[in-house]
């Protein structure tokens, strides 16, 4: 089983759409994925359970699920940290969305087993058999900047940055504010965990070029690139992709390749 945590520090740059559609590409070719909302808003929850519940989507259609203390009221199913509710055979989902920190360690209390605090999400993962369900476990983090709890619990991160300025800007706060290695890895803890670099939602040739030229002068080889895609786009909303689904698929192997291949290191002091 993989860990796996997308991370981008401002609203905007795809992370939740990224993460679901990797998801579903995971599922496509037979893993089973838990997806784990700690979003800001339950985004990741609504679509998962929008798209994929058989249940929420026949109580959607007898209009049984009509306001938001409805949905609400689907959430909490999932909402539970000892047991992840199970959407299918193939598919597991955990709401945990807009939590600070101190909430987040309240919730997972009974994992605050170690000297070292941040290793929560690290003990929870290893505690409650999730490798007996899921190959892989994807976290669509918050947009805050209690990292360390989510790297310590990941085999492998991917950040996402878009072309904005307040992405970029908040994409170099995020690496002042984590010990990184030459090669991008963060150091969390006693682990040594591999980082990769994503580009999303940029289509202009130029302003791409421009980009990865900037991030590569602050050390930051870039794995891939997600421009806007009628395919993605498509997935996020539930429906059969018409678009280019053959590149979308070739860059979502890539993010397979190296997260087949993670392997976190043990520091030695």
């Amino acid at each position: 089983m993989k860990v796996l945590s997308f991370m981008s520090m401002s609203g905007g740059d795809g992370k939740t759409e990224l993460t679901y559609c990797f998801g579903k590409y995971l599922i496509n070719k037979g893993y089973r994925v838990l997806f784990v909302d700690f979003g800001n808003l339950p985004d990741l929850a609504i679509t998962v359970l929008t798209n994929d519940s058989a249940e929420f989507k026949e109580k959607m259609s007898k209009k049984k699920v009509t306001t938001i203390s409805d949905i609400d009221h689907e959430l909490e199913k999932a909402h539970d940290v000892l047991k992840p509710y199970k959407i299918s055979d193939k598919i597991g989902l955990l709401h945990v969305w807009n939590m600070n920190e101190n909430e987040l360690r309240r919730r997972f209390v009974l994992y605050n087993t170690s000297k070292d605090k941040d290793e929560i999400l690290y003990n929870w993962v290893h505690s409650v058999d999730l490798e007996k369900n899921y190959d892989y476990v994807l976290f669509d983090t918050p947009e805050r900047f209690y990292l360390n709890i989510f790297t310590q619990a990941s085999d492998a991160i991917f950040r996402l940055v878009s072309d904005s300025h307040y992405s970029y800007s908040h994409f170099l706060r995020l690496k002042s504010l984590v010990t990184e290695n030459e090669d991008n890895s963060f150091i969390a803890g006693k682990k040594i965990i591999p980082s990769y670099l994503i580009i999303n939602h940029v289509n202009d040739v130029q302003t791409k070029t421009n980009l990865r030229d900037d991030l590569e002068k602050t050390g930051n080889s870039v794995l891939t690139e997600f421009p806007y895609n009628e395919s993605m786009d498509q997935i996020y909303l539930g429906k059969e992709p018409t678009g280019d689904k053959e590149e979308l698929d070739k860059r979502f192997d890539k993010i397979l390749k190296v997260a087949a291949q993670a392997d976190t290191k043990q520091i030695v002091f």
